[in-house]
């Protein structure tokens, strides 16, 4: 294993409504192991120090930010994460797909995060450009029809190629989200760390097959006014004029103590994941 940087100092990001005492339990365990601890809620009574915001949290010199609830907690800390700061997922929730460990799990986590013993899984993010101001995307953008009088016709731009059909709308997802809408949609599921895009066409008239294609600029205007959805919890109203999706700057890197490969889809269908080889 390649060693990492030990933590020395931890950002909490906590899932809304989650039980205080699970909060309390998970944030006195990384105050008691003489990490510096940072949270957006006041745990001074555990010894952790409030900020105000994420901005804030960054500012703070985080070695990792630590997420407490489900895949959704992970994804909002994650736009709202625009560089490349290690995140380590506790899931709390049902699946927790993308999540590492559960809470029980923290006592060994939290030994091998203070020795460097845990690995960097990078994955690729993608961003819109349109009327708006948005932030980048782990799992997935949905660009799609607002009203539902009259079938929209998109015209998507890959490169030389332009597809224009009747539908209504289109995912672009990235490796990481192939596990995600775009699955419910037929899509297929893509290693995680694959260098690609998936584009998913969502309820064409013509049968139009999802395509993976390499990073890229890809082109996307409507002939109605769309919404862009990204990651399936923020939504974002497009007036006029394109969206334009490409490959975020800044990879998602999520901490992981073991190596696997497709680990998402193995816990999708409960299987274990396989290990790669060394």
């Amino acid at each position: 294993m390649a060693y990492q940087k030990p933590v020395q100092v931890a950002g909490v990001i906590l899932k809304e409504g989650l039980d205080r005492k699970i909060k309390a339990n998970i944030v006195s365990k990384l105050v008691k192991a003489e990490i510096q601890t940072y949270t957006l809620e006041d745990f001074g009574s555990e010894g952790a120090l409030k900020v105000e915001n994420v901005n804030e949290l960054k500012k703070m010199g985080t070695d990792i930010v630590i997420t407490v609830g489900g895949d959704g907690t992970l994804l909002r800390a994650l736009r709202l994460l625009h560089d490349e700061t290690p995140v380590l997922p506790i899931n709390v929730g049902h699946r927790g797909i993308l999540s590492e460990i559960k809470p029980e799990e923290l006592d060994e986590a939290i030994t091998k995060l203070k020795r460097g013993e845990y690995i960097l899984d990078r994955r690729m993010r993608i961003a819109a450009k349109s009327n708006v101001k948005l932030p980048p995307a782990t799992n997935e953008i949905y660009v799609v029809r607002r009203t539902h009088v009259g079938t929209p016709r998109f015209t998507i731009k890959i490169g030389e190629a332009h597809l224009n059909i009747r539908m209504d709308g289109v995912i672009v997802a990235t490796p990481t989200g192939s596990t995600g809408h775009a699955y419910s949609l037929k899509g297929p599921v893509l290693q995680e760390n694959l260098e690609a895009i998936l584009v998913v066409p969502v309820s064409p008239l013509l049968n139009v097959p999802p395509i993976v294609i390499k990073p890229q600029l890809i082109t996307i205007k409507a002939d109605q006014h769309t919404d862009i959805v990204v990651d399936g919890q923020e939504v974002y109203p497009v007036e006029e004029g394109e969206v334009v999706i490409c490959r975020y700057e800044c990879a998602a890197n999520l901490v992981r103590f073991k190596s696997f490969t497709f680990k998402q889809l193995f816990r999708m269908i409960n299987q274990p994941a396989l290990p790669l080889s060394a």
